[in-house]
């Protein structure tokens, strides 16, 4: 019942014991009109009352509870209406939105900015595929070598977050593009899964303990393979390896790397269209580490 049918209802009582004198004809005066016929078989608990006792009693607690739920019901409007106008207005704060949203924020962010500043980086194209196979391998650590500001660690990180395991240690060179990496993570909310380790990878990587479940090389390409070497007995069964920029080497600085993992691994070339403004096209060699095979 709505609480303006409960206050026609008390209405209706009070004029009913008005009325009663005047309609002496009705042997039952809560019979005397419809409207007090409704009442009476909402509430039956007053029937057998005299009309006094039920205007000087009840219809205090009816009215009592009618008025509480009316103010109730104002102050819950008022309430909603209030926050209504509050985010309507201008910098008006906002709810927080999801964590995935958060990432993805960021992750197009520091896009621009790579774009920008002409800071190189994998691309989208190339970080979905990226992505894929972090999320296929499930790691618990992924070693980066070559972090830059953080775009291609975004995407390996937030895959082990929405899986709730694993661990990326990045390794940067340069102290300004480490820190603003490490800025980058903590915007994301990622930093409780991200360590930024600052140094030549050539050397970090001695000191990182396995086992290593995948690794990404997008560091200078004469560094591909003494990297691989620093890391290649602590790589974990089954573990996998990625290396950017295969497609862009037309120097052959990488070519004992790419030598090493085509002969001793499963290994093979993954080419993207990446529509980037230092390339169209490039690849990355996707290693697969077998036990045995050397």
């Amino acid at each position: 019942m709505t609480h303006l049918a409960l206050a026609r209802n008390a209405g209706w009582l009070v004029l009913g014991g008005l009325e009663s004198r005047a309609l002496p004809r009705y042997a039952n005066w809560r019979d005397a009109n419809p409207a007090r016929r409704v009442f009476w078989r909402l509430h039956p608990s007053l029937a057998h009352k005299s009309p006094s006792a039920r205007i000087g009693g009840t219809l205090a607690q009816v009215v009592s509870s009618t008025t509480q739920s009316l103010v109730m019901e104002v102050t819950v409007s008022a309430l909603s209406l209030a926050l209504m106008v509050l985010a309507a207005e201008p910098g008006a704060t906002q709810p927080a939105i999801g964590a995935s949203e958060q990432i993805q924020t960021v992750i197009d962010e520091v896009e621009k900015l790579c774009l920008k500043r002409t800071i190189y980086m994998i691309g989208r194209n190339k970080a979905q595929r990226l992505a894929e196979l972090v999320r296929q391998t499930r790691p618990e650590l992924v070693v980066e070598c070559g972090t830059a500001i953080g775009y291609s660690g975004l995407w390996i990180a937030r895959e082990l977050k929405a899986a709730r395991h694993g661990k990326l240690i990045t390794i940067e060179i340069n102290p300004q593009t480490a820190r603003e990496a490490e800025a980058n993570f903590r915007r994301a909310g990622l930093s409780d899964y991200v360590t930024v380790r600052l140094g030549d990878a050539r050397k970090v990587v001695r000191d990182i303990p396995g086992p290593i479940d995948f690794v990404f090389i997008d560091c200078g390409y004469s560094n591909y393979y003494p990297v691989f070497c620093g890391l290649e007995k602590k790589l974990r069964p089954g573990a996998v390896v990625v290396a950017d920029n295969v497609g862009l080497d037309s120097g052959g600085a990488m070519d004992n790397y790419l030598k090493l993992v085509r002969s001793s691994y499963q290994s093979q070339t993954e080419w993207f269209d990446v529509n980037l403004p230092w390339a169209k096209r490039d690849a990355m060699e996707v290693t697969r580490i077998v036990a045995g095979k050397r």
